[in-house]
């Protein structure tokens, strides 16, 4: 029952983001659903919703869940190292500006010390640069 509502959660957070075409979406939802059929990898509902409002989860909580995301994205590789061209790929889809485009890539383009915090960096940033940092909404 709760995984549904996560994915119902997510389902509405992904559709929330413009920019992105339905063949988008739903890879976005696979890989989410992927990542939550794994019970490492699994976050809570409402845990995950903080997290996209911007209030602090527990690195150990949220970033299991991130780094299998952008793994299975390609965002970031097996060894915990950032893919700079997947991630111009993902970021082209949202930003449309070549400049700013520039400027997204290198500003989220850094790796950190741990995967966890590079997946975690990554996609925090993706969604700043992108304008939907605090602008998701979820409808159940």
């Amino acid at each position: 029952m709760r995984t549904c509502a996560i994915v119902v959660c997510f389902a509405t957070l992904v559709v929330s983001i413009q920019g992105l075409t339905d063949e988008e979406k739903g890879r976005i939802k696979t890989v989410h659903s992927e990542c939550q059929a794994d019970p490492k990898t699994q976050i809570d509902d409402e845990l995950l919703k903080k997290y996209y409002k911007g209030e602090h989860v527990d690195k150990s909580v949220i970033g299991p869940h991130m780094l299998c995301m952008a793994t299975k994205f390609g965002t970031v590789n097996a060894e915990g190292k950032l893919d700079k061209s997947k991630l111009r790929q993902g970021l082209s889809r949202l930003i449309s500006d070549e400049t700013k485009l520039n400027e997204a890539v290198d500003k989220c383009s850094v790796d950190k010390d741990d995967a966890q915090d590079t997946a975690l960096a990554v996609e925090r940033c993706v969604r700043e640069q992108a304008g939907i940092a605090g602008h998701v909404h979820h409808h159940h």
